[in-house]
């Protein structure tokens, strides 16, 4: 997905469940003509949940937080999911992870608390 944003191509062309048929649907939605003005707009700003087996899965989380931090700084607005398991839990306000590969805890622990601390330093406007 990255590689397709940074090539200018609003398209990653994402495969897989839970998350994964959630950002696919937004590409779909994309690709119609009433939402062609969006295409290099809009984009989702990805944390990886299933990393490649001989990867650091802590630091990849920590990599995606800190990309996620630069767009933030850079003006960019970020939306959190939520679904019905996370509503009403801020010590876990974030649907991320849990799907096709429970995280481990300290995986876990790391995208939350990366993200609620990104909402407090970039908090949404009113």
């Amino acid at each position: 997905m990255l590689k397709a944003y940074s090539n200018g191509i609003y398209k990653g062309n994402i495969d897989g469940a839970n998350q994964a048929q959630v950002m696919n649907s937004m590409e779909g939605k994309l690709s119609e003509p009433i939402w062609k003005e969006l295409q290099m707009k809009l984009r989702i700003a990805p944390i990886t949940t299933i990393p490649f087996a001989s990867s650091d899965a802590l630091q990849i989380v920590k990599t995606d937080i800190e990309r996620i931090a630069g767009q933030l700084s850079g003006g960019w607005a970020i939306l959190g999911w939520q679904n019905q398991t996370t509503i009403g839990r801020p010590e876990h306000p974030y649907a991320i992870g849990g799907g096709v590969k429970n995280l481990s805890p300290d995986i876990d622990e790391a995208v939350q608390n990366g993200l609620k601390s990104l909402a407090e330093v970039y908090p949404a406007p009113t």
